[in-house]
């Protein structure tokens, strides 16, 4: 008579109990990584970081052949010497003998500025255009991070060519993806909690910051075709995004370090209309064997 009471007990306290927490070990680490490429073609010349060397933010990373853009540069230098110079050409002939084409080349009036004619301009857009070129063969972190992968010298690079990538690091978050069948209780700003696999020993906190509006499977290159075939119910997993809360003293977080999540959506099943709090508060298996036995001896 006891023992079926007691397995009784301990079953009904381990079902009202496993309501509350959704647990998975599909979740992983993830951070921002940045494709660093140039925006402008050629030869890398210099390397000034390493593989998985940590940098900052506006720190020089590589450097692209810029001899074609200083040539480019010379030249629209060399444009605008001779638009000046044919400016000042007309206005003395216009000055020499008055004349509507005379006075049409200069801009409509002898009077227009040099700086304002059209031909100057455009060579001074020609400089700006040779010294932004120039500008961008300097590659540098466009945040703080740590390097992955740097191209090597001598290797040349086209237009928006991933050249390296950085993981910011300064912002992580992680993925967890939850069969759609468990997701009934959990909302944005419930509390988690997390357990890595490298750091055994260690916990971390955290909070649901946000649910994908759509299922893994939606956002796959082939999509499934459910209306062809012969059909099996799979259940999906809807990936939740969880903010994590690092306390002083904790280990460092890599990207994609395996974990294990815990959320508490405070949910309690209930049996008849009773709930496990309703029964005794912070009741565990071993009080309800005690109080079985002493009112069964």
């Amino acid at each position: 008579m006891v023992v079926p009471l007691i397995a009784l007990l301990v079953g009904g306290y381990f079902y009202l109990k496993s309501g509350r927490y959704v647990e998975t070990e599909n979740a992983y680490i993830k951070t921002d990584k940045i494709p660093v490429s140039t925006a402008v073609p050629g030869m890398i010349t210099k390397v000034f970081v390493t593989n998985n060397q940590v940098v900052t933010k506006g720190q020089t990373l590589f450097t692209v052949d810029d001899s074609s853009y200083q040539v480019d540069l010379h030249k629209a230098e060399a444009q605008l010497a001779q638009v000046r110079n044919d400016l000042d050409t007309l206005r003395a002939s216009y000055a020499m003998q008055p004349s509507a084409q005379t006075a049409a080349a200069l801009g409509g009036s002898v009077n227009v500025p040099t700086e304002q004619h059209p031909s100057y301009l455009l060579a001074q857009a020609a400089i700006e255009a040779a010294k932004l070129n120039i500008a961008r063969s300097v590659v540098v972190a466009p945040e703080s991070g740590t390097v992955y992968q740097p191209p090597q010298p001598g290797q040349y690079l086209n237009v928006g060519t991933t050249a390296l990538v950085l993981v910011t690091g300064s912002k992580m978050w992680i993925e967890a993806n939850i069969p759609e069948t468990e997701l009934t209780y959990v909302q944005v700003g419930q509390p988690v909690e997390i357990k890595v696999d490298t750091y055994p020993k260690d916990t971390w906190s955290g909070e649901v910051e946000s649910i994908s509006p759509a299922t893994g499977a939606e956002f796959s290159v082939i999509p499934a075709q459910n209306a062809t075939g012969n059909w099996v119910k799979i259940a999906q997993r809807l990936p939740v995004r969880i903010k994590i809360k690092p306390e002083a003293g904790q280990p460092p977080l890599q990207a994609g370090l395996s974990t294990t999540i815990s959320i508490d959506t405070k949910h309690e099943r209930r049996i008849n209309g009773i709930s496990l709090s309703a029964l005794q508060a912070d009741l565990n298996p071993s009080q309800a064997i005690d109080a079985t036995l002493k009112q069964n001896p």
